[in-house]
């Protein structure tokens, strides 16, 4: 009678440790299934953010910088190019932003373009002008500039600056350096400022902007 007393136990026994294991995998299970329902969404959402931030970005002002967009960039390059004296435009390519966005997301990438769009207005002189051209590239049309070579070293010792963001995540704080490519074009006289437009996108697309071999070495 005992025995059988305890070998009743010991199957009970064994059948909740069955079922107690059976539970933690369902639970386990469903943590997965919900945890690859939100990340699915979030791609979803995020894949969405840069289209409707374009579209906003090229109708007026920029949601991200609170610059001028990319409209009121070529209206101000091809009026710079009509008028008499020399301008310059500099284009700005924020390095690896497009996997800051995927590492700690859009809201991050936006920091970084901000502050880095806000380092660069802090140095260029009143009667310039800054534009959010498209994905992480920003526009500065220089004027009342004697030459190229000039504006060549007023960019690098803008870009030359150490700039940092800190960013606060949900378990940790991460220092992020901040570094961008850079070219610069004369617009004064251009003889086709739509093909200057086209050869920036291609720049921005291939990320294969022409710097000097001493600026800014990748961290």
């Amino acid at each position: 009678m005992i025995e059988d007393f305890q070998s009743a136990r010991l199957r009970l026994s064994e059948c909740l440790e069955g079922l107690s294991g059976e539970i933690i995998r369902q639970k386990e299970d469903s943590a997965r299934a919900v945890g690859e329902i939100k990340t699915a969404l979030e791609q979803s959402q995020q894949r969405l953010v840069p289209r409707q931030r374009l579209a906003r970005g090229q109708q007026g002002v920029d949601p991200v910088t609170g610059l001028p967009g990319r409209s009121e960039a070529e209206a101000s390059v091809l009026e710079a190019s009509q008028k008499d004296g020399s301008a310059f435009a500099a284009l700005f390519v924020i390095d690896r932003v497009e996997l800051i966005n995927m590492r700690y997301g859009y809201a991050v990438g936006d920091q970084v373009l901000l502050a880095f769009s806000q380092h660069v207005a802090r140095h260029l002189s009143a009667h310039d002008r800054l534009f959010r051209w498209s994905g992480p590239a920003l526009l500065a049309l220089l004027e009342y500039r004697n030459s190229q070579r000039v504006v060549r070293e007023e960019i690098e010792r803008v870009t030359s600056r150490r700039l940092e963001k800190t960013i606060t995540l949900v378990d940790r704080t991460v220092l992020l350096p901040i570094r961008a490519d850079w070219v610069t074009y004369p617009v004064s006289g251009h003889p086709s400022v739509h093909a200057l437009f086209h050869q920036l996108d291609v720049l921005v697309q291939s990320k294969s902007v022409d710097r000097p071999p001493d600026e800014g070495a990748e961290a």
